[in-house]
């Protein structure tokens, strides 16, 4: 798994993963990294559709080490972008 990069804004190490949920027939996740202490997101990742009624959907979501890893490159790409390039 990749390192993440510090927050762009306040410099913050302390970064989380968030899964929210969107849609109400037509059910989505949105996947991204958030600094928990200013409280900025980076882009998000949107998942495949599950169906309403699918419990085990989440459970496959949040499992998913693929949708992960593509929130935490979104991160430090985003990251990268903000302090000039630094890799």
């Amino acid at each position: 798994m990749d390192e993440l990069l510090p927050c762009p804004f306040c410099g913050s190490k302390d970064i989380r993963y968030s899964l929210k949920i969107t849609g109400h027939f037509d059910v989505r996740y949105h996947a991204s990294m958030y600094c928990n202490k200013c409280h900025c997101y980076g882009a998000r990742t949107l998942t495949e559709s599950v169906s309403h009624n699918d419990y085990k959907g989440r459970h496959y979501i949040e499992q998913d080490e693929t949708i992960k890893q593509k929130a935490i490159e979104r991160w430090n790409t985003r990251t990268q972008k903000e302090r000039g390039g630094e890799k």
